[in-house]
């Protein structure tokens, strides 16, 4: 169906095209057409798996080519994971209630991806994910944090817990030159080294968070730069 022949513009935002059919409002986004009261469309879409064991621990990892080495920490162990892909990256509000819903029936969060010192990002809006506003929801469960600076956001909001978090982890060239002044690992060596990064932590995610932080010190090791930086950037507190 072409709504933009035969319906009303409602409004435009944020890259959608909002228009009334037959007393129904539907949203565009990329000529995929979804009714906006389709909640469920959205987290059907959002969530890749839940267990039939209602695993205990769930992985928020929202879905992003460029941090797809990541799947290396968790992919094949039965976790419940959340990625929103398909149109429900671009729904930020959605993502939000999603991942609290979720957060609040598990008893362990992994969270990956791109971040700040404010919290997770979504990669397709440039808004947060998981930001302060899930900070008690967090302080009450074990948590895994890996995105840049997800120490900082633990820390700021103060909780001191004993898990498993990331300074500025270096997984990009572009980062190489931000924070070591060179590019010293062309583009697959980067990659390389990231999947080496995140295979180590795999290996590991079920231990406790000293435990893990042990393992990965002694495992993710090389002369490169790149690994000297970022095994200063892997913390328990």
């Amino acid at each position: 169906m072409n709504y933009r022949d035969r319906a009303q513009l409602i409004s435009k935002s944020n890259g959608y095209e909002s228009y009334a059919y037959h007393n129904s409002e539907y949203r565009v986004f990329n000529d995929n057409e979804v009714p906006v009261d389709m909640q469920h469309y959205f987290e059907q879409n959002a969530i890749d798996f839940l267990s039939d064991n209602k695993s205990r621990v769930l992985v928020i990892h929202p879905d992003d080519r460029s941090t797809d080495f990541l799947r290396l920490v968790y992919e094949g162990r039965g976790y419940d994971v959340i990625t929103f892909k398909g149109n429900t990256i671009y729904n930020n509000d959605v993502c939000r209630e999603i991942a609290k819903e979720q957060i609040e029936c598990h008893d362990k969060i992994i969270m990956l991806g791109h971040g700040t010192p404010d919290g997770l990002l979504n990669p397709r809006t440039g808004r947060y994910i998981i930001d302060e506003e899930f900070i008690d929801l967090l302080r009450e469960r074990e948590t895994i944090s890996i995105w840049c600076y997800s120490d900082r956001f633990f820390r700021n909001n103060n909780v001191f817990n004993n898990q498993f978090h990331t300074g500025m982890i270096i997984s990009e060239c572009l980062e190489q030159l931000m924070m070591l002044g060179k590019v010293y690992l062309d583009r697959e060596a980067q990659l390389e080294n990231m999947e080496r990064f995140a295979e180590i932590v795999g290996e590991c995610i079920e231990d406790t968070p000293e435990v893990m932080r042990r393992h990965v010190l002694e495992n993710y090791v090389g002369d490169d730069p790149v690994t000297k930086f970022n095994r200063n950037n892997i913390l328990v507190f």
